[in-house]
Parts: structure tokens; C-alpha cells; sequence
């Protein structure tokens, strides 16, 4: 318990050093610096991997929590020095009574929450990690570092371009292309994700066994980290086409709908986790995070169809993605590959429908001409 409420803490410095990250990212974006905020970010996971190689196999994860420290302090002394150098902003004697006039409260505490509860979600998995055996919470913590490696670079590109293009279109009233693009990117995030997705799952075991070879880890252990990373990174198209609609969502401020999904995410996480970590070990756990993750992305998809921003149409086009990837991660998993064929075949008809819609959503709502005497 003492080990838990160390890492806990640690978590806490962490959250609040990404508040101040955020905040600096937020600022260099709205004055055109995109680039460096991104590259700025990528400290943390680097940072986190180089403590883990040096010092994981002898202080387990306290190693991962210390090198995401370390790792926020570097990028927020990155994004500092881009304050100072790059965007004139008063940073020793600011003008508080003006912030304070100008600041949206209630849409701040809401994505502040939101924030909270999905930050959350790590030091619950260790939690629960930790009424398993001996070195459970190092497994969990070194398969999730693999998984937030590949969900950070990702949401960290997705972050810097979307809520300010959505912004802009929202802020001109340019209603119809803003709901176009949702669909536009909804479909091809979801196009590249699950691709994507299955390939990681494949590379996942051959990488951990051939990095872990020789390390300290027993064969059991491996197969645990593998089994982890593995269940993580099928979320991708969750959690890619859930950070689309958050950003929609955020433009328009119906952020209360955010918050809604990642405390529904984080309570789906503490039972999920400690009914399947029963059946699946330290694996269930981030499979239980895996299914939160796309419970929290169907509520988001769903309130964008609700409110007329998304069509039926496109929302059948995505929930029927999802449910073939898990179909085909199933036949796969398990070595099915007759129904994997079937699947595929299924899918690879599916993407054809997708790629028609996105050139429609890409033209505003329209085809083009060229595409349309292809359809006659």
C-alpha cells in the first residue's frame, strides 16, 4: 500500500505539471507555433524509456513513474523557453484581473475533471495490479509505457491540428464543413487505426521477446508484457476516432458530454479490470481499459449523431469497423484463420464504403464531378 500511495503521489505532481503543459501548448498553438509543442512532447515517453532501460529491471516501476516525471519537467521546461523566445507574454508579472474577466470557468473545471478521470486510469490499473502476484504492477506498468508511447505521438498530432481547425470553423459559423470534416476524419482515422492496429499486435510479440531476452524476465513475465500490449493497442481506433470527437465536441462547447464519458470510462475500468484480471491475469487489465476506452469513444460518437453533426450513415459505417476489428483481433488471436479470412474479406468491402464516403465528406458533402461519371 505504502508503494501505491508513493507512485499515487508521484501521479499527482505529474497532473499538475500537464496542466502547465497543456496550458504553454495552447498558448504556441493559437500564434501559429505547431510544430515545436509536438516535437516538446515527445520528452515524456523517451524520457520514461531510457529510465526503464537504465533502472526497470532494479526499481521496477517506480523507474516508469520517476522517468514521467523527469519527462514532464523537460517538456515543460521546453515549452517555456518557446514562451520566452517565440510569443511575448509577461510570464514573471501577468495581468490576472484580466485572465480572470475572460476565463470560461465552467467549460474549464469541466475539461479540468474530464482530464482528472482520465488520468486516473493508470494509477487504477496498478491498483488493481497490485492483488496479483509479485511483479504485476512492473508488467502492467512496462506494457502500458508501450501502449502511451503509441496513443501520445498520436494524440499529440491529433491535438496540435484538430481543436484549432474545428475552433476556426466554429468561429465562422461554417457549420456544414465543420460536420464534414467530423465525418471526413472520423472515417479515416478509423481507415488507418485498425490497419494499424493488427500490425502492432503482431510486431508486439516479436519485439518484447527479442528486447527481453536476455533481461532479468522470466518467459512467464514476457508472455504477460506481451499479452498487455497487445490488449492495449487494440484500442487505437477507440481512442483515435474518441479524440476526434472530443475536439469536435470541445469547439462547440457541449463539454459536460466529455466529462460524462471518462468517468463512465474510469468506472468501466475499476470493474472491468477486477473481473477480468481474475480471468486474464495482468493482460485483463488493459483489456479492461481497452473496452472502457471504446465504451467512452461510443458515447462520443453517439452524442455527435445525436446532436445532427455526424450522419447515421457514417455512424453505422464506424460501429460496424469496430465490430469486424475485434472480429478479426479474435480469429487472430486465437488462430482461426478461416473466420480471420472471412473477416478480412468482410472488412476489406467495408473500407470500400468507407473510402467513397470520404471523398464525398472531403468535397463538403458533394461528389465531384470526376468521381460522380465513375459511379454512373
Amino acid at each position: 500500500m505504502a508503494v501505491i500511495l508513493k507512485i499515487m503521489n508521484i501521479y499527482l505532481v505529474i497532473l499538475l505539471l500537464s496542466g502547465l503543459v497543456v496550458t504553454a501548448n495552447a498558448i504556441l498553438n493559437t500564434e501559429g507555433i505547431l510544430i515545436f509543442p509536438t516535437v516538446a512532447q515527445l520528452a515524456v515517453p523517451v524520457v520514461v524509456f531510457m529510465a526503464l532501460l537504465m533502472f526497470g529491471a532494479a526499481h521496477g516501476i517506480n523507474a516508469a513513474a520517476y522517468g514521467m516525471l523527469a519527462g514532464q519537467i523537460v517538456n515543460l521546461v521546453l515549452v517555456v523557453y518557446a514562451l520566452r523566445r517565440w510569443v511575448s507574454l509577461p510570464l514573471l508579472r501577468p495581468d490576472i484581473s484580466m485572465a480572470l474577466q475572460q476565463l470560461p470557468f465552467y467549460q474549464y473545471f469541466i475539461l479540468v475533471a474530464a482530464s482528472l478521470s482520465a488520468a486516473l486510469v493508470v494509477p487504477v490499473a496498478n491498483a488493481i495490479a497490485a492483488k496479483l502476484p509479485v511483479g504485476s504492477i512492473a508488467i502492467i506498468g512496462l506494457g502500458l509505457k508501450v501502449v502511451l508511447l503509441v496513443t501520445g505521438v498520436l494524440g499529440m498530432g491529433m491535438t496540435t491540428v484538430l481543436l484549432p481547425y474545428f475552433s476556426n470553423l466554429v468561429a465562422k459559423f461554417n457549420h456544414h464543413q465543420a460536420r464534414s470534416d467530423l465525418s471526413f476524419f472520423l472515417l479515416l482515422v478509423t481507415l488507418l487505426s485498425v490497419p494499424a492496429a493488427l500490425v502492432l499486435t503482431v510486431l508486439a510479440e516479436f519485439v518484447t521477446v527479442a528486447v527481453f531476452a536476455n533481461s532479468a524476465l522470466s518467459e512467464v513475465d514476457i508472455h504477460n508484457v506481451v499479452r498487455v500490449i497487445q490488449y492495449g493497442v487494440i484500442q487505437l481506433p477507440f481512442f483515435t476516432c474518441g479524440l476526434v470527437a472530443i475536439k469536435f465536441i470541445t469547439a462547440y462547447q457541449r463539454t459536460w458530454i466529455i466529462l460524462l464519458s471518462s468517468l463512465v470510462g474510469l468506472v468501466l475500468t475499476v470493474i472491468l479490470g477486477v473481473f477480468l484480471a481474475k480471468l486474464f491475469g495482468v493482460g485483463g487489465i488493459s483489456l479492461a481499459m481497452t473496452l472502457s476506452m471504446a465504451v467512452s469513444a461510443a458515447i462520443l460518437v453517439s452524442y455527435a449523431n445525436y446532436l445532427k453533426h455526424l450522419p447515421v450513415s457514417d455512424s453505422v459505417f464506424i460501429v460496424f469497423n469496430w465490430i469486424l476489428f475485434i472480429t478479426l483481433f479474435i480469429c487472430l488471436h486465437y488462430r482461426v484463420y478461416v473466420a480471420a479470412v472471412i473477416s478480412g474479406s468482410a472488412y476489406l468491402l467495408l473500407v470500400a464504403g468507407n473510402w467513397h464516403a470520404m471523398i464525398v465528406h472531403a468535397y463538403g458533402g458533394k461528389i465531384p464531378l470526376r468521381y460522380r461519371y465513375k459511379v454512373g
